[in-house]
């Protein structure tokens, strides 16, 4: 019994002095804080008063973040104020109100909200704005490199006068960057974030569709091919004209003849008379052997033509069969001509 209440006196030692140890080494911790923040603080004073607002911040910036208070915010934001960041100055000195009334300083905290008040109508704001169509899954904005929540999308935030990096970035696409110059004085920027491009690994680009083709034209026509069978139907027509000819010629000769003899019949050939029928049958006569004499070269010339323009026809299978007959009419006095193509 006795060993137990030992070991549970030690134990509760050992964790009282692990107690003690650990608060030793936050208060050297915190006090190292505080030096550093008191070194820094004392520097970005001594800049300020140089009139180097622009190294005079940074450090007491650092000062603030080291070991909190209302002095240096006041001192901080008044350096921001001097350097022309007016966004900067302004958020600051409405950091110091409650700090400043938390610390028993309601002079600092009067002073905070009337120079907070002054400032806010020269705040200079930059908007940025994501259309619905362009806000993509996964879409990450920065401006300063510093993450530009949701809630601020289209919203004039205030910024100090200068240079602004904005940048877009998403799954699978092509980052975006820009930088928006926003004036001092009020001045209103706007920066609208476009649909992002697809990365050139992911993008699947539509195929390319095949060249046009021109329509091929259908080769012309072939004109119907001459085999001279019209040529030929035309020749025969012709030939078969001038053989009716020469042979209505023929019966007009015999005609003449036998009307000649009949009509001398009828005259005396001593005295050269003849009777009145003689003299008709005569003059009869002579017509029929005009009209032979006409008919005869006529026809000559139709059939010697007729054959030219048959036998000069394109050689060629004939479109039908064509024949060509001359038949006596009955009595011996004329043909016919008859025939099929």
């Amino acid at each position: 019994m006795q060993r137990s209440r030992r070991t549970a006196v030690t134990l509760v030692l050992l964790g009282s002095l692990a107690s003690v140890a650990a608060a030793g080494s936050a208060r050297a911790q915190g006090a190292s804080d505080a030096a550093s923040a008191q070194t820094l603080f004392d520097q970005g004073r001594a800049l300020m008063t140089a009139g180097n607002f622009a190294e005079a911040c940074p450090k007491l910036a650092a000062s603030q973040h080291l070991d909190p208070g209302a002095g240096t915010l006041m001192n901080l934001a008044a350096c921001y104020e001097k350097n022309g960041q007016t966004a900067s100055a302004w958020a600051t000195y409405l950091d110091a109100v409650p700090a400043s009334r938390s610390s028993g300083h309601a002079d600092w905290e009067a002073h905070a909200k009337e120079r907070a008040a002054a400032l806010e109508p020269t705040l200079s704001r930059l908007t940025i704005t994501v259309p619905p169509e362009n806000d993509v899954p996964g879409l990450h904005i920065e401006r300063d490199g510093k993450e530009v929540l949701r809630a601020e999308w289209g919203t004039a935030i205030p910024v100090d006068p200068g240079a602004h990096p904005v940048v877009a970035t998403a799954p699978q696409t092509q980052q975006w960057s820009t930088t928006a110059a926003v004036g001092p004085n009020a001045a209103k920027v706007s920066v609208t974030i476009p649909k992002l491009a697809l990365e050139q690994a992911n993008a699947n680009p539509a195929p390319t569709p095949p060249p046009a083709v021109a329509p091929v034209a259908p080769p012309p026509s072939r004109p119907p091919e001459n085999d001279g069978s019209t040529q030929r139907i035309v020749g025969i027509v012709i030939g078969a004209a001038g053989i009716v000819a020469l042979g209505v010629g023929t019966a007009f000769g015999l005609m003449a003849k036998s009307t000649y003899n009949s009509a001398f019949s009828d005259c005396q050939a001593s005295d050269d008379r003849c009777t009145a029928a003689g003299v008709s049958g005569v003059n009869q006569a002579q017509s029929q052997a005009t009209i032979a004499s006409v008919l005869f070269p006529v026809g000559a010339v139709a059939l010697v033509g007729g054959a030219v323009v048959y036998f000069t026809a394109p050689k060629g299978a004939p479109a039908g069969g064509v024949g060509l007959r001359v038949v006596p009419t009955p009595g011996g006095g004329a043909m016919s001509l008859g025939g099929a193509w």
